[in-house]
């Protein structure tokens, strides 16, 4: 239409730039995204080429799977247990079903247009990373974050490092295809994954290994599918090995009979097999005579015993796990064996000694304490989650054949939590975190079946048209999905 008016191409224009707004809003927030979303639907509806749109669409087979994953999630509502969320959630999906059918619609993006985009994307997320960095660091001021897992402004910690996963694959690829300023994205790649490895953020790690796998078994897959079969089975021998030396862990249970009464100094020993460190196995709160420790600790500093940590644990926490680390007692000759270094560590909260030059190492370890010590998953992430996918499975076993509805989860849920006694506080009664249980438990084996077959269909596609780019996409997407409700966000 305005093609027409102004004898120019205004709508292929606008297009390109509502992708450019996308592509900046993604890592910079809803704000920007929604922006870019809207005017990219508005342009559509102004070009008014609605006969193109429908033969590009029906021509294009990846886009049907799509198209019929919707088209049942909307079908999905007529049984939903609450009606009007399943209505509210089919809008927020719009994007899902909206953007990829303009995307068609229009006049396929030139290889320097695509490029325009995904450099701008790239740019975004250096940027964005970069203040969040800074900002961490109190380059900007006080910045008040407590917990490294916040340093994310501009959205939520896990969908930003998958985006930085992606951003990585963007730049590989850029790397492979152009043979231009290489130096520039091997510098753009080392500081996502710094940014990556500093953040702790276990969806981040997951993510960049599943790029670098990738990467691996689809050019030994282009070269010999053997040896692409042989290294992935490999792999997974490997990968089996390590996760049962990370499941393998001791607690070493004391017989509190045998223990020593008192220490040197004559103060009465508190023993317990409450709580067992990640590091060692050692009991916690063993050796441990609470007044000494109390003593002790206010002639070091000026926070009380129970007051927080810069990590928002309490104090004693943090100083019973770091000295059962060292293996020490918790008491007063224990205690005078720390040194000004680890007074420091303890503040920081840290929970041993070498805790702050290993954030890899930490986030693995804190996930080992969570394991060792499963009593109360309430504050725990993975203990949490846990409980999600264990009331997930109640609700697939219950309602798996057609599920409860578009927009049935959270009510579904909540009954959930109450009839199966859940240890979890109500402010803690999250949903599933797991994007297959969640369409499953929402549209049932219909709606899984749909679901799966399109992702399969989308990767077929991209790898039969050597699209790495879109293989990288899909397989980090793909394993989000066990850990995340992805798509249940505007971002995702």
């Amino acid at each position: 239409m305005l093609d027409r008016l102004f004898g120019v191409k205004i709508h292929d224009s606008v297009f390109l730039f509502s992708l450019i707004v996308i592509a900046i809003g993604m890592p910079f927030g809803k704000a920007i995204l929604s922006i870019g979303m809207v005017l990219m639907i508005i342009n559509f509806f102004a070009e008014a080429n609605f006969k193109h749109a429908f033969y590009a669409v029906k021509n294009n087979i990846p886009l049907l799977f799509i198209v019929a994953y919707f088209l049942f999630y909307i079908i999905a509502t007529s049984w939903s247990i609450d009606f009007y969320q399943g209505w509210s959630d089919v809008k927020s999906r719009v994007p899902l079903i909206a953007l990829p059918v303009i995307i068609v619609s229009n006049a396929p993006l030139t290889k320097r247009q695509l490029s325009i985009v995904l450099h701008i994307f790239l740019a975004s997320l250096l940027v964005s990373s970069l203040v969040n960095f800074l900002n961490y660091n109190n380059v900007f001021g006080p910045s008040g974050i407590v917990d490294i897992r916040d340093m994310s402004l501009f959205g939520s910690h896990i969908r930003f490092a998958i985006l930085l996963a992606l951003g990585i694959g963007v730049a590989i690829c850029f790397i492979l295809k152009t043979k231009k300023y290489i130096l520039l994205y091997l510098i753009a790649i080392v500081w996502l994954l710094f940014y990556t490895y500093f953040s702790q953020v276990l969806s981040g790690y997951i993510s960049v290994i599943v790029i670098g796998l990738t990467l691996l078994f689809y050019f030994l897959w282009k070269l010999n599918r053997l040896v692409s079969i042989t290294a992935a089975l490999l792999f997974f021998g490997v990968a089996a090995y390590y996760t049962f030396q990370f499941l393998n862990f001791e607690k070493k249970v004391l017989n509190l009979s045998t223990l020593p009464v008192f220490n040197e100094s004559g103060a009465m020993y508190y023993h317990s097999n409450e709580d067992f460190s990640e590091i060692n196995g050692e009991a916690i709160h063993s050796y441990y005579v609470p007044g000494e420790i109390t003593s002790e600790w206010s002639k070091v500093s000026k926070l009380g015993i129970h007051d927080a940590d810069k990590k928002g644990h309490a104090i004693i926490t943090t100083i019973l796990r770091y000295m059962t680390a060292k293996g020490l007692t918790k008491d007063s000759i224990g205690f005078q064996k720390l040194n000004k270094a680890d007074i420091a560590n303890i503040h920081e909260g840290y929970t041993y000694p070498s805790e702050k030059n290993e954030p890899f190492r930490s986030r693995i370890n804190g996930l080992r304490f969570q394991l060792i010590n499963n009593v109360n998953p309430n504050g725990h992430s993975l203990l949490q989650r846990f409980e999600y996918w264990k009331t997930s499975l109640y609700l697939i076993k219950k309602h798996g054949i057609f599920g409860v509805g578009t927009g049935g989860n959270q009510k579904a849920f909540d009954l959930a939590y109450e009839e199966s006694n859940s240890s979890l506080l109500p402010e803690n009664r999250c949903r599933s975190h797991n994007m297959f249980f969640s369409i499953l438990i929402g549209q049932g084996v219909i709606g899984i079946s749909l679901f799966i077959l399109m992702l399969l269909v989308l990767l077929r596609t991209s790898f039969k048209l050597n699209f790495i780019l879109g293989v990288l996409f899909l397989t980090v997407m793909f394993a989000s999905f066990f850990i995340e409700d992805t798509l249940e966000t505007q971002l995702g």
